[in-house]
């Protein structure tokens, strides 16, 4: 455990001389939420949509982007590590991989922090104070926690589909527009067909599970949401391990 949190320190120290990057990421979620302020306030003015008021809309795409904003691209990382053959340095070391890139992206607190700050700023600004209860910002904190689990799972599987196919990039576009279907609209919004191919995919449990919480607390049924979410956690990490096992038996075989 030592040597993780040293790596943990390590990145985390590095991270601070990327402050600057992260204000303009900032900067960028600010625009997106302006556009969308915009859009809303033509389209609703004073009524609601499929239950939702203008000001829950803007309050869930700041959970949403808050979280897509606070995620960083590890998958080409990975990628490139594996398609160079950088990774196979890496298996030689007293250290598993998969511990190592979770350690180093547990590092990105100050980025978390950073857009959490805006993303509060941004909401109550937009669209001002909505009513939340002590237990909807608990959950809502537990879930968040689980979706950047979830979004860092789903990196590393993207990045290790690289020991099989040469390019990964079409992985990961595929997978963003899965994920930036939930990102501005809540599931409601689509038809039942939709919502069953969209329930399947684990880029819901990323972005829509928190800030449906947030905004639409429901106390049982948002437990339900919570357990499907961990469920969607556990199966995307015993993934993980699989394909990881499964790559450094094929470098293995290979000889690097």
């Amino acid at each position: 455990m030592k040597k993780y949190f040293s790596i943990f320190k390590y990145s985390l120290k590095m991270n601070t001389t990327f402050i600057v990057n992260y204000l303009f990421a900032a900067f960028s979620f600010t625009v997106h939420m302006l556009v969308f302020n915009c859009l809303w306030d033509y389209i609703l003015k004073d009524g609601s949509l499929f239950g939702y008021t203008k000001p829950e809309l803007i309050w869930y795409i700041v959970v949403t982007e808050f979280l897509t904003y606070s995620i960083s691209s590890l998958h080409k990382r990975i990628s490139s590590m594996v398609k160079d053959g950088t990774i196979a340095n890496m298996l030689i070391k007293p250290i598993n991989c998969v511990g190592y890139f979770l350690c180093e992206q547990s590092s990105d607190i100050i980025r978390i922090v950073i857009n959490l700050i805006a993303g509060i700023i941004i909401g109550l600004t937009m669209a001002g104070p909505i009513t939340v209860t002590p237990a909807a910002i608990g959950m809502c904190a537990i879930s968040c926690v689980i979706s950047i689990i979830i979004a860092n799972f789903i990196q590393l599987l993207i990045g290790l589909i690289a020991f099989y196919i040469e390019e990964t990039r079409s992985i990961y576009f595929i997978v963003q527009k899965f994920q930036l279907l939930l990102v501005f609209v809540p599931i409601n919004f689509y038809n039942k067909f939709v919502q069953g191919l969209l329930l399947l995919s684990p880029t819901t449990y990323m972005v829509y599970v928190p800030a449906k919480i947030f905004v639409k607390f429901e106390g049982v049924a948002d437990i339900k949401w919570l357990a499907l979410q961990l469920g969607m956690c556990i199966i995307l990490g015993l993934c993980v391990m699989c394909l990881y096992r499964k790559g450094v038996k094929k470098i293995n075989v290979n000889g690097g």
